[in-house]
Formats: structure tokens, C-alpha cells, sequence
């Protein structure tokens, strides 16, 4: 079984993370495994055991990259981004949310603040997860998002 990326979901229950699932397609027979974890370290397959799948609601999907510190970047993760703009001398520092759009067949985040907006991911020099929706960082003023620094 050779992986080609890592399909990897965070598993939701009632608002709270409970686990984690992982997806490996076998490429002779085209058979898609699933695997439930706990803790996104130790992985079981839940075919061959039923007693390790992860009961949810929700899921939330891995976007593919890491963070600053190595940490995986999952939807509804708030981050903290710093942004160089290529016509700017500027760079600026913020508070967003990551979120699927299916129109756009993609993840982009949501610069929160008085002013919530749209931009790509494919923009940010350095982001960090600093939390996500389900452990109460949503639930702050959205005024107090905005921490924009300017740096020459």
C-alpha cells in the first residue's frame, strides 16, 4: 500500500473533538481504509475492529499543510498569520479562521475582525494554530481579532 497524501479528518461530537480518521487507498485493489484515532498518533482501523471507531457528527478536514510548529492545520482552526504582500513593504499580523469553500473547491481563511474578509492560503508566510472553534476561541468579540502590525 503505497499513501499518496494524507486524507485525514477531524472527528466532531456535540461541538467537542473526540478523534481523528485517516483515509489510505491501496493502489492495486482501490480499496480505501479507514483508520480512527484518539489523538491523530496512534491509528486503528476500524474494519477490522469495530471497537475503535470514534463516534461523531461532524468532521473536519486536514487542509494538507502544517503550521509554524509542525502542527497539522485542520478547517474551523483559528490561526495566527503573518502576511507579506508582494506590492507592499508591509508585512501584517492577524487572527482568521480556516474554512472549506466549496465554491472555489478549496480552503481559504477568514481574516476576523471588524472587517471579516476572504483571502488565499496560498498568501501567508507564516501561520500558526492557535486554537480552533470548539475550544471557546470563536466565541471572543471579533473586534478583538484584529491585531494588525505593521513592520517595514
Amino acid at each position: 500500500m503505497s499513501e499518496q497524501r494524507e486524507i485525514i479528518f477531524r472527528l466532531i461530537l456535540g461541538g467537542k473533538i473526540v478523534g481523528y480518521e485517516k483515509h489510505l487507498c491501496d493502489d492495486f485493489s482501490k480499496h480505501i481504509y479507514i483508520y480512527h484515532s484518539p489523538n491523530g498518533n496512534n491509528w486503528w482501523s476500524v474494519e477490522t475492529n469495530s471497537n475503535y471507531y470514534i463516534l461523531h457528527d461532524q468532521k473536519n478536514q486536514y487542509i494538507g499543510q502544517l503550521d509554524f510548529n509542525g502542527y497539522r492545520i485542520f478547517e474551523n482552526d483559528i490561526v495566527s498569520v503573518l502576511a507579506d504582500y508582494i506590492f507592499a513593504s508591509e508585512r501584517e499580523k492577524f487572527k482568521a479562521q480556516i474554512s472549506y469553500f466549496p465554491s472555489v473547491g478549496g480552503f481559504k481563511y477568514i481574516v476576523l475582525g471588524d472587517d471579516p474578509h476572504l483571502r488565499d492560503i496560498s498568501s501567508l508566510q507564516e501561520i500558526r494554530v492557535i486554537g480552533n472553534i470548539y475550544d471557546g476561541e470563536a466565541e471572543m468579540n471579533l473586534s478583538d481579532y484584529l491585531l494588525e502590525t505593521r513592520e517595514k
